[in-house]
């Protein structure tokens, strides 16, 4: 089995709160993505402008903002910290329940101290590792989509040559990985 299908099983229960911790997350991005928007169009203004209301206006909506995504980044916060601690007990319990299970012989070996913290750390990090592996990759996907957007509304040539870049990039990438890491891993030892 492997992790993906081992933690989705422990995320189904969860799936509410885990899609409002999504929802809130791709907000919290948009937010970010909104900044350098704000501020082009602010620096653009300043030098054209004459009018102080128009600051006066930007500093308003840059503040309300800026507390909308502490706001959001605290909820956030939240929901991960309450969604990654349910998960990794259902991980513990089951484990637990599992060894309960299991004959005496596969245990009785093992120091019972170390056994509950492994047990506990991996729970630990597999549902830390599930919740943000999910999280970044909608993340990156949504980030993706308006770069792509964004290239298009600028200049299409400027689009084809970014992604005609990246198919290169990912190439050389493919091409030197091994040759790469050999070198690393020679210099590390």
């Amino acid at each position: 089995m492997n992790v993906y299908k081992f933690c989705r099983q422990y995320m189904v229960k969860y799936r509410i709160l885990f899609y409002i911790y999504i929802l809130i997350n791709m907000v919290s991005s948009g937010i970010n993505l909104v900044f350098p928007l704000l501020n082009g169009m602010f620096i653009d203004n300043l030098t054209i402008s004459k009018d102080k209301y128009f600051l006066w206006k930007f500093c308003v909506a840059f503040a309300i903002l800026n507390i909308v995504n502490i706001l959001i980044g605290f909820i956030s916060s939240y929901l991960y910290t309450i969604l990654q601690t349910k998960v990794a007990f259902d991980m513990n319990l089951n484990v637990i329940k599992h060894l309960q299970n299991s004959s005496l012989l596969n245990v009785n070996d093992q120091n019972p101290v170390y056994l509950t913290q492994r047990i506990n750390s991996d729970c630990n990090s597999l549902s830390m590792f599930f919740v943000s592996l999910a999280i970044n990759i909608i993340t990156n996907v949504m980030i993706l989509i308006y770069a792509i957007i964004y290239l298009k509304n600028i200049s299409s040539k400027i689009l084809l040559i970014t992604i005609v870049l990246s198919y290169v990039y990912v190439l050389l990438y493919n091409l030197f990985k091994k040759p790469m890491y050999k070198v690393f891993r020679k210099f590390k030892e």
